[in-house]
C-alpha cells in the first residue's frame, strides 16, 4: 500500500529544501560572492558539530610531536511538560558537568594518532575513550582505524541541546578509508564489527559510504553518507534486541552555508525502510533540523532552530527555537536555549497514560577551553 502523501511531507519538504537552498548558494560559493564566517565563528561560537566539539581544546603543544587540549561544560537544564488532560509536570534536570581531555601524536609527516578521554558527573561519576585511533596520511588517500565515530551525519547545531536527529549517531571501532579530489571533495567508506545480527547469522560486519563537498573559498559544505544498518546507532533503536528480522539501512545529508556573518546549516537522517520488530507499516524513523546564526559581533551569536521527527519514540514531532551565545575572554562559551517542543497525538505518553501534548525546555550551559 503507497504511504499517505501526508505521512511524509517533512520529507518530502527537507529534500526540496536542502536542494533550493544549496544549489544557487554553491554557484555563488564557487565564484567568491559568499564568504564563510571562520573568522567570526571561532570567537563566537567552539563548535558546531560533534566532530569540532572533539577538537574544540585550544592547544598546549607539550613537545614536538604531542598537543594537549581539554575543554569543560557545565549544563543545567529544565523542562515543562503540559498533557491533553491540562496536567502539567517539571523536570528539574541536574547540573551535569563534562570534562573532555585530548592527546594528538604527530609521529611523522604521514603518522599520527588521536586520543579523547571524557568523563561526566550527573550525581553519579561516568567516563569513557571516547576516541582512540591512529592514522595514516598518504597523499590524497588517507585511513584511519580505532575506537572513532564514522562519518554518518554531521549533527551541526548552535544550541546546548543537540538536534533530534542525533539519533543516527554512531561510535565503534572501525576502518575508515578516504580518498581527496583536488582538496574540495572527499569520499570515503568505513567498516566496522556489528553488535546485531540478522535472525541466524553472527558477527556480521556493517559498513557506510560518505563524501563531502568543500567550496574553494570553504563558503559551503555539502555531504551525504549512507549506513548498512541503523540499528547499530548509539540511539538503539531496537533497545536490547541482539537480532533483528531484516537490516534496515539509512541516510542522511547536510549543508553549511556561511555568508560574512550570517550562516545556515540544514541536514537530515532518514530510513530507508520500516522495522519489522515494531510496526512494519509506520516504524520508519526520520529527522531533519534547519538552524540560522547570526554573528552580530565577534562575541556574540544569535540562533534559530526548526526541526521535525518522524516515529522516533518520546520524541516530539515539531520542535523550534533560539538560543544565544557569549564568548567571554576568548576562553569561555555561555549559551542560553530555548525549545519549544509539540508532540503528535496519541504518540508519546506518561506511566500513568497520560498524553503529552507540548513541552517548553530551557538549556544553560558555560563551556571553557584550554
Amino acid at each position: 500500500m503507497a504511504p499517505e502523501p501526508s505521512k511524509h511531507y517533512s520529507y518530502y519538504f527537507s529534500i526540496l529544501l536542502l536542494f533550493l537552498v544549496s544549489l544557487p548558494i554553491a554557484l555563488l560559493a564557487d565564484k567568491g560572492q559568499v564568504g564563510p564566517p571562520e573568522e567570526t565563528i571561532q570567537q563566537a561560537k567552539i563548535y558546531r558539530s560533534p566532530e569540532e566539539r572533539r577538537e574544540a581544546g585550544l592547544g598546549t603543544q607539550l613537545t614536538d610531536w604531542l598537543l594537549f587540549s581539554g575543554l569543560v561544560e557545565v549544563e543545567k537544564e529544565y523542562k515543562k511538560n503540559k498533557f491533553g488532560n491540562s496536567l502539567e509536570t517539571t523536570e528539574n534536570i541536574d547540573i551535569v558537568t563534562t570534562v573532555q581531555i585530548g592527546l594528538d601524536f604527530s609521529f611523522t609527516d604521514w603518522l599520527e594518532a588521536e586520543f579523547i578521554y571524557e568523563a561526566e558527573y550527573d550525581r553519579r561519576f561516568r567516563d569513557q575513550i571516547d576516541e582512540g585511533l591512529i592514522a595514516l596520511d598518504l597523499g590524497k588517500w588517507g585511513i584511519k582505524f580505532g575506537r572513532m565515530f564514522p562519518p554518518f551525519g554531521q549533527y551541526y547545531s548552535h544550541f546546548v541541546t543537540g538536534p533530534l536527529l542525533e539519533f543516527g549517531e554512531i561510535r565503534k571501532t572501525s576502518i575508515i578509508v578516504d580518498y581527496s579530489f583536488n582538496d574540495q571533495l572527499e569520499v570515503s567508506g568505513f567498516v566496522f564489527e556489528g553488535n546485531i545480527d540478522k535472525i541466524g547469522s553472527y558477527n556480521e560486519y556493517d559498513w557506510g559510504l560518505s563524501f563531502e563537498y568543500i567550496s574553494e573559498n570553504e563558503a559551503l559544505r555539502i555531504g551525504g553518507s549512507y549506513l548498512s544498518d541503523l540499528s547499530e546507532t548509539d540511539e538503539k533503536l531496537l533497545d536490547d534486541l541482539l537480532n533483528y528480522e531484516r537490516r534496515v539501512s539509512g541516510w542522511s545529508a547536510y549543508a553549511l552555508i556561511g555568508m560574512n556573518n550570517f550562516e545556515v546549516t540544514a541536514e537530515m537522517v532518514h530510513a530507508t525502510r520500516a522495522f519489522k520488530e515494531f510496526d512494519p507499516e509506520a516504524d520508519k524513523p526520520s529527522s531533519y533540523n534547519i538552524e540560522f546564526a547570526y554573528f552580530p559581533t565577534q562575541s556574540v551569536q544569535l540562533a534559530m532552530r526548526i526541526e521535525n521527527t518522524d516515529e522516533l519514540e518520546d520524541r516530539p514531532e515539531w520542535q523550534y527555537g533560539a538560543a544565544v551565545t557569549w564568548r567571554i575572554a576568548n576562553l569561555f562559551n555561555f549559551t542560553v536555549d530555548y525549545l519549544y517542543g509539540d508532540y503528535k497525538n496519541g504518540f508519546v505518553f506518561d506511566d500513568d497514560d497520560n498524553e503529552l501534548d507540548h513541552s517548553h525546555l530551557i538549556a544553560a550551559q558555560i563551556a571553557l577551553e584550554f
